[in-house]
């Protein structure tokens, strides 16, 4: 082996100029792929999930049929409602104006419709207790002091408050105008849809952008100087996230990569090691990030931070390799000497710590989680490919300095800080100290760590969209939007509701408000209805109503007319807007959806209401032995959930598993592996129990971190008991100041790469940066402080 990379390494320092020829022409080649892949971030749930999961598949042929599902909503604050609902019919012919609008709801569709008819949509006992109702008023004011009522028991009798009450949340949803206001007539808002279906966050951007020049251009102040305008819905949302996501990462990537390098200049105290360090990472990462291009063809909410993870974790081989060259240069070796041993010894045990590191990420990508899987064999991937920049770029760097005049060192600095100090701490002590903190932390993780489903605590806060948030929900307080089941006949529709019906009753607890489909629109016993409201329309039209009646109760009054005269309807009848929401091009039966509404204040943002939601009517099992499913952002979230935790677990034993086979494979002792493996699992327990004393939970975003710090936290025990082994198990002290400082080194590097995310807007990026960074230096102490004081125990060496 020895003669072989003597061989490999005289052909490299030969041929120099041609592998730069050659890394360039490669690196140059694909970087457009990188910066395409960049311009691919998906953040959506949907995105996490295998393409061949059954709520993905439904939530894909809900989209093909009905489109994206998402459109854009915008609400208006003002001080003169009546002013902007003047103009509000003018405003929506000029959006829908754009090619790409397919409508905006500017007003609660089909309510003229329905308003006239909603005498129908009384019970009968109901409509005919109301008839009843007026007759007493109308006799009581033509009567007048003699009027006596035996049975009259005051407003219930003769009063509407307690009917209005009963149907108004059961029908209308709290309807109080065909437009949609606010209580306080303060708030209006409308919706504006997508054309087609496929729509990714460049056309959402595209959409949005160009939806608010036409607003602007229309420009609603000129009508009303008091409105203000904010924008929200599932089309803002979404590019928000995108744009939020990124701007946070380009920060992070930039605070990253100027703390590395002072680190890095701090550390070589010199110059070119920041080129010798950087030039094989950035080939490295280039190649790894134009593979994925190829080989995922985009990121999504875990993958898209990875450009700053494998920063710090690709530039950990360059300050092992480089710290080690100059290392045997300062004892007067040759170059290719000094690159021999530098590839021989400090290279294997690289390799080694990055086939550990690669494999505890690369078996995530048996997960179904696409979180984990994505994520596991980009960063895999990654690893492998820096590891292979800088064993072919960094000797020819170092050929290059060397046979350049100008360019040549005359002087070597070995590279390390002074840990051997952390050696003269008592070994006893730092041992006993050490199970004592190990115990309680496990304790503590074990009893007290928790997992936060709330998804509202990490996203990225934007005053307009918040603010948009706070005035819609002013206008409808339902939090959550309703799911949908595709149904193929008008049977399985109305089956579908019926057994929801059914559950609802049985169900106190449930969080499921009504369940509608075209049908419900359409009240039963309208034939026998028609009398009571034709008697009802008799007793309005009576002259004493005229005088008993307010100015501003005679339009209410009117509009009672209008119903009591309304004629039957069916479904067909329904106006075209509605049936649109319901069915698939026109009337088409086959194709058609049943919603499921869900009570106030649900919001499913809240995994652990989303996951009570998904269990209810995920799968809908009817008495007839059908079954029929729901699908809606929500369900694919609270999917995503359920797999991510199911595969965490799994996840962190496999890479466990993975690091520990690898290992044993290069050592080829149990005892030893074990040893090696020890820096790590402690370091695991450290951070949870750190988390658990700052209170700290795990979420959705930092969940990636524990095989992240795996991987990562394995270097440091590889690269130490490597050095240990090579110093024939003696002289801690020297390993401590230059493997110890390489290994410091590269976790602050690490650290580095991650603590820009810290300051992130996007809550979970930041917790991801939190995490990564407790792990870390509890990994660092791990190996620097206990491990040291395990190996002077067990082989009883003194300092």
């Amino acid at each position: 082996m020895q003669q072989w990379i003597n061989v490999l390494c005289q052909r490299m320092i030969k041929y120099y100029i041609l592998i730069f020829v050659l890394i360039g022409v490669i690196t140059i080649s694909v970087f457009p792929y990188m910066t395409a892949l960049f311009s691919h971030i998906h953040t959506d749930f949907k995105s996490l999930l295998p393409r061949n999961y059954e709520t993905v598949k439904r939530m894909d042929e809900m989209s093909a049929l009905f489109g994206s599902m998402k459109n854009m909503q915008v609400v208006v604050k003002t001080s003169h409602i009546d002013k902007v609902k003047k103009i509000l019919p003018a405003l929506a012919a000029h959006i829908e104006a754009h090619p790409d609008v397919d409508r905006v709801i500017w007003q609660k569709l089909g309510y003229d419709f329905f308003n006239t008819r909603k005498l129908f949509f009384l019970k009968k006992n109901d409509l005919t207790d109301l008839r009843d109702r007026i007759d007493r008023r109308i006799q009581r004011e033509k009567l007048g002091d003699l009027y006596i009522s035996f049975d009259d028991d005051g407003d219930k009798k003769e009063g509407f408050a307690d009917l209005k009450d009963k149907y108004s949340r059961t029908y209308t949803m709290r309807v109080r105008s065909p437009y949609y206001v606010d209580e306080k007539n303060t708030v209006i808002g409308f919706a504006v849809e997508p054309k087609g279906e496929g729509y990714n966050i460049s056309r959402f951007k595209k959409f949005g952008n160009e939806i608010k020049q036409r607003i602007s251009d229309f420009n609603i102040q000129q009508y009303d100087n008091s409105a203000q305008l904010f924008y929200t819905g599932g089309v803002i949302n979404s590019v928000h996230e995108y744009d939020s996501l990124m701007s946070d990462l380009r920060v992070a990537g930039i605070f990253s990569g100027i703390v590395i390098l002072i680190l890095i200049l701090f550390y070589f105290r010199n110059i070119r090691s920041i080129f010798f360090v950087s030039i094989p990472l950035a080939c490295g990462l280039i190649w790894n990030f134009a593979l994925t291009y190829f080989t995922v063809g985009h990121l999504n909410m875990t993958t898209a931070f990875l450009f700053s993870i494998l920063f710090g974790l690709g530039i950990d081989f360059g300050i092992h390799l480089n710290a080690r060259y100059n290392e045997e240069r300062a004892t007067n070796k040759t170059l290719l000497e000094a690159i021999g041993i530098m590839i021989r010894h400090t290279g294997r045990s690289s390799l080694t710590a990055g086939l550990t590191t690669s494999m505890a990420f690369l078996v995530l990508t048996i997960n179904d989680f696409k979180g984990f899987s994505e994520f596991g064999w980009i960063a895999g991937i990654g690893i492998l490919l820096t590891f292979l920049a800088y064993i072919i770029i960094l000797p020819a760097l170092f050929t290059l300095e060397d046979r350049i005049s100008f360019l040549r060192r005359n002087h070597f600095r070995l590279a390390g800080w002074q840990l051997h100090l952390i050696g003269h701490m008592p070994t006893h002590s730092v041992l006993k100290i050490s199970v004592i903190a190990l115990t309680l932390c496990l304790l503590s993780g074990v009893f007290f760590t928790q997992f936060n489903y709330d998804f509202t605590n990490f996203r990225s806060e934007n005053y307009q969209i918040d603010k948009a948030r706070e005035l819609y929900a002013r206008i409808n307080p339902q939090k959550a939007v309703p799911s949908a089941i595709l149904t193929h006949s008008r049977a399985a529709s109305m089956e579908v509701r019926n057994t929801l019906d059914d559950y609802i009753k049985q169900n106190n607890d449930t969080f499921i408000h009504s369940v509608r489909n075209i049908y419900s629109l359409v009240p039963d016993m309208q034939a026998e209805k028609i009398p009571i409201m034709r008697e009802i329309y008799t007793l309005l039209s009576d002259d004493i109503v005229e005088k008993m009646v307010s100015d501003d109760d005679k339009e209410r009054i009117d509009d009672l007319k209008k119903s009591a005269s309304a004629s039957s309807f069916n479904y067909m009848d329904i106006p075209h807007d509605v049936k649109k929401s319901f069915f698939h091009q026109g009337i088409n039966e086959n194709k058609q959806l049943v919603y499921v509404f869900l009570e106030e204040g649900i919001d499913l943002k809240d995994g652990k209401k989303a996951m009570q939601l998904a269990e209810e009517i995920t799968d809908i099992h009817a008495v007839s032995g059908n079954t029929y499913h729901a699908i809606s952002s929500s369900i694919i979230f609270a999917d995503v959930l359920r797999v991510m935790l199911n595969d965490s677990t799994m996840a962190i034993l496999l890479s466990l598993i993975a690091v520990f086979l690898l290992i044993w494979l290069d050592l080829r002792n149990i005892k030893y592996t074990l040893l090696t493996l020890m820096p790590v699992l402690s370091g695991v327990v450290l951070m949870i129990g750190v988390m658990s004393l700052l209170n700290i939970d795990f979420n959705f975003f930092n969940m990636v971190v524990m095989p992240v710090v795996i991987g990562i936290g394995i270097d440091g025990g590889v690269h130490f008991f490597h050095r240990f082994q090579e110093k024939k198990y003696d002289h801690i002290g020297d390993i401590m100041t230059s493997t110890g400082g390489s290994i410091m080194m590269t976790t602050l590097t690490t650290m580095a790469g991650f603590s820009g995310m810290i300051f992130a807007h996007h809550h979970g990026l930041a917790s991801v940066g939190i995490t990564a960074n407790i792990g870390l230096v509890a990994c660092l102490i791990a190996t620097v402080v206990i491990f040291p004081a395990l190996l002077r125990y067990m082989w009883h060496l003194k300092e």
